[in-house]
């Protein structure tokens, strides 16, 4: 058995396995985050980690994405890493900006056309294929509160959206059922965060989501299946703005 020590900016938690494994892969499978855009196929570059013991032999991704003194102090692309043995990483945190509605954010400093909701807080959801992950945002300054995130329980349905789709058209129930699956997770994560850090739901004023066309319409209760077969067309391409409720 070999353990892999992780370490954030906010935890440290410790993953064991028991054989060869893709590293941004087992960090997913154990509800860790990691950005992985791409989807595992080294393009884009977002999922770096940098080891605290001796890193792996750098790849041809890796060496497009750091420098060579960079390589040399461990920086590693986690989805083209493969780990055999035990290890310890550190996941930087990323920089981030936030769109808020009624207003704008800039590096970090939120302006608003609604000044009612600059006391409250705000929740953005990245919701993925492999990954949900929740931000808690504080609308007074746009200073990032809390971010949590966990594995998209919707997997149990299929591994990515083509499967999803062919579920939800081949069962009468499976549009609502994958819906359910994401949006039981999704509160579960939010309440994590008020839990944490002693807010109050209510005192949450604004969402934002965001995620591919076909996790968008899942959410959203519509039927994505058009999108899987030519000519691929979405129900909706616009913006949508609903009650929490």
């Amino acid at each position: 058995m070999y353990t892999l020590k992780v370490q954030t900016e906010t935890s440290k938690k410790e993953i064991h396995f028991s054989c060869e494994y893709n590293l941004s892969q087992l960090l997913i499978d154990n509800d860790t985050f990691v950005d992985r855009a791409c989807g595992g196929k080294g393009t884009c570059g977002k999922c770096a980690v940098r080891f605290l013991s001796p890193a792996p032999k750098a790849t041809p991704a890796d060496k497009k994405y750091f420098s060579a003194e960079e390589l040399q102090h461990g920086w590693r692309l986690s989805c083209r890493t493969v780990i055999s043995s035990d290890a310890e990483i550190i996941i930087p945190n990323k920089e981030s900006h936030y769109t808020v509605e009624y207003g704008f954010a800039h590096n970090n400093e939120i302006f608003f056309n609604d000044k009612s909701l600059a006391s409250g807080y705000g929740i953005a959801i990245d919701l993925g294929t492999t990954t949900i992950v929740v931000y808690l945002v504080s609308l007074s300054d746009g200073n990032l509160i809390g971010v949590t995130s966990s594995a998209n329980p919707q997997k149990q349905y299929g591994d990515n959206v083509i499967t999803r789709c062919e579920y939800i058209h081949s069962h009468e129930n499976g549009l609502k059922e994958l819906k359910t699956a994401a949006l039981n997770k999704i509160n579960e994560l939010i309440s994590e965060l008020t839990d944490k850090h002693n807010i109050l739901r209510n005192s949450i004023l604004r969402c934002v989501l965001s995620g591919n066309t076909i996790m968008q319409h899942i959410i959203a209760g519509i039927d994505p299946y058009s999108i899987s077969t030519a000519p691929y067309t979405p129900v909706f391409t616009d913006q949508k703005r609903v009650k929490a409720s």
